[in-house]
């Protein structure tokens, strides 16, 4: 399910690029939102060694440069307590 909104994302980024009127502005902002509350998006097992999670998180994010993505929102913690 998490890979499901992740690729909806994704895909829904690259429609509204695809679809824009100015496809390479000089100033675009390209987000993705990465959660790891829960293991909502990220580590996939919460147990997994850090060097595995590290591992994860550094693909996710090639993917996400590949796709044209320059800015990531990574949320941390799921209420106002940090």
């Amino acid at each position: 399910m998490k890979n499901l909104y992740s690729v909806l994302i994704l895909a829904s980024l690259f429609l509204a690029s695809a679809f824009s009127q100015n496809p390479s502005p000089k100033r675009e902002v390209r987000g993705a939102w990465i959660a790891s509350v829960a293991s909502l998006d990220w580590p996939a097992n919460p147990l997994a060694d850090p060097q595995v999670q590290r591992d994860q998180l550094v693909a996710m994010l090639d993917t996400l440069k590949s796709a044209g993505i320059n800015v990531i929102i990574f949320q941390i913690r799921p209420e106002c307590d940090a």
